[in-house]
């Protein structure tokens, strides 16, 4: 099963904080997820012995994708979402508090917005679920890379097992070896 990656504030296990992110997961994220066929992590839900920020980096490098929930000023969300960002792999955004201006670098990305306090969440699953099929449906996961695609050419790969980011100049020449079986088994799908 193909996973999705949470990145939110977590806090103490008795925080408002938790509280919030945990309402969050459970009645939005894991019902969408598992409609679109995606496995949901957190990282205080890895269960798994070593260091949680290796744990954290290696899950958002070969995660199929990640949802960010951006609605206060964590640094640690927004430092986790720009090395996603930066791998340029899918991501979607949540914004589930009071309408206040987004950060500049991410006001021109579609964000869902909503109300965290409202008190029943699952009517945006139907929402959640449209943003995820439309960012997977930008990225093709095949022989372990994610493409990205533009003008009927692959624009840049990124090898799931490491993050490794190649763009369209870099592309190893396996993928340039195949890139028309690739192009077409798209077509296909």
């Amino acid at each position: 099963m193909c996973k999705c990656f949470v990145v939110c504030p977590i806090g103490s296990s008795d925080s408002p904080e938790r509280e919030k992110s945990d309402r969050i997961l459970n009645s939005l994220i894991i019902p969408a997820c598992k409609e679109v066929g995606l496995s949901v992590e957190r990282s205080d839900l890895i269960l798994e012995s070593g260091r949680i920020t290796d744990q954290i980096y290696q899950r958002l490098r070969t995660s199929e994708m990640v949802i960010s929930l951006v609605d206060n000023e964590n640094r640690n969300v927004f430092f986790e979402t720009g090395y996603r960002f930066a791998l340029q792999l899918p991501m979607v955004f949540l914004y589930g508090s009071e309408p206040v201006q987004l950060p500049f670098d991410l006001a021109d990305y579609r964000v869902l917005s909503f109300d965290s306090e409202q008190p029943d969440l699952s009517e945006l699953v139907p929402m959640l679920v449209e943003h995820l099929k439309s960012e997977l449906d930008k990225y093709d996961w095949e022989n372990g890379y994610s493409y990205t695609f533009a003008n009927g050419k692959i624009q840049t790969a990124t090898f799931r097992k490491t993050g490794v980011f190649y763009t369209r100049y870099q592309l190893p020449k396996v993928i340039k070896d195949h890139e028309r079986e690739i192009l077409d088994s798209r077509r296909r799908k």
